[in-house]
């Protein structure tokens, strides 16, 4: 059947065309590992360029995208129960529009982000920015950016060609052929990096909400 709500890991290698520079170590390298996301951060954002929710709790972060496809009664599976404009799943409940007796819309998508309960991802923090570390195989990591200013998140990734220069520039670190540029900055590099635009392209969330509502 086609389900009603997917949630999704989302491996940040899936996240971008291809990995451009990843590190040896969580970023920023001498800072400690936070235990828990600030509370300054929990709340619901909203992308209005790609009308997609951004959800952030204590521990987690998730995006929920709306879809208009129809889908019928006959394609829910068997712990699946359709009453009126609710669609009921053991113990989550999803509001849905009816089309007719037989057919309904509106169902959603969730990708988390990040989950501190992964041992695989942590979170660092460096004044008003934050580091979601990814642990990629061999021990490398990759790291997204997610800066809080003004009730206004922004997350990115280093993706670029200029980033990578950058990146050379700052470490002496030259990248070998296609492969990813692996490097191992100390603390100041990695603050140059930023200072310098690194961390160029991303999606910006406004918040609309201080208080996490039921969404599942």
């Amino acid at each position: 059947m086609k389900p009603l709500f997917f949630a999704i890991a989302i491996l940040p290698w899936l996240l971008i065309a291809c990995n451009t520079v990843v590190f040896e170590e969580p970023q920023p390298a001498t800072n400690g590992v936070l235990k828990e996301i600030p509370g300054i951060l929990p709340g619901r954002y909203f992308d209005y360029d790609n009308a997609k929710e951004l959800f952030i709790t204590p521990e987690l972060i998730f995006t929920v995208k709306s879809s208009e496809d129809t889908i019928t009664a006959s394609q829910l599976s068997t712990n699946e129960e359709l009453k009126g404009d609710t669609l009921y799943e053991a113990d989550r409940k999803y509001k849905i529009t009816r089309i007719n007796d037989s057919s309904f819309t509106g169902y959603r998508y969730m990708d988390t982000v990040f989950n501190l309960a992964d041992q695989h991802q942590l979170l660092k923090a460096e004044g008003d920015d934050y580091y979601l570390n990814y642990k990629l195989e061999d021990n490398r990591w990759w790291v997204t950016r997610l800066s809080f200013r003004g009730n206004v998140i922004n997350l990115a990734n280093i993706e670029t060609a200029n980033e990578v220069k950058m990146m050379e520039h700052i470490t002496q670190v030259k990248k070998d052929g296609e492969k990813e540029l692996l490097v191992k900055p100390d603390k100041e590099q990695f603050k140059k990096f930023v200072n310098q635009h690194g961390f160029t392209k991303g999606t910006t969330y406004l918040k609309i909400d201080s208080i996490i509502h039921n969404t599942l």
